[in-house]
């Protein structure tokens, strides 16, 4: 699976799936939270990476940071290919 246009309204379980590396990034920003409350498998399939930080409350500049990340790893896995 590809994701053919990286925005932060992709779905968790999507993203994970193209990019695993993304999870540890996103722990970061209330994933471990979810995994805690052991609701991962019903909210990955259904929360957007926007969606994840408006629940956990992710301050902007830490957004930017982490999406940062994450398009980096993006990136990286499209020069792969």
């Amino acid at each position: 699976m590809t994701i053919a246009k990286l925005t932060q309204d992709v779905i968790l379980k999507e993203l994970l799936e193209f990019i695993p590396e993304a999870e540890e990034i996103l722990r970061e920003c209330g994933l471990e939270r979810i995994e805690y409350m052991e609701i991962r498998d019903v909210v990955l399939s259904k929360l957007s990476v926007r969606g994840l930080f408006r629940l956990m409350e992710v301050s902007g500049e830490k957004q930017e940071e982490v999406w940062r990340k994450i398009q980096e790893l993006y990136n990286k896995k499209l020069e792969e290919l």
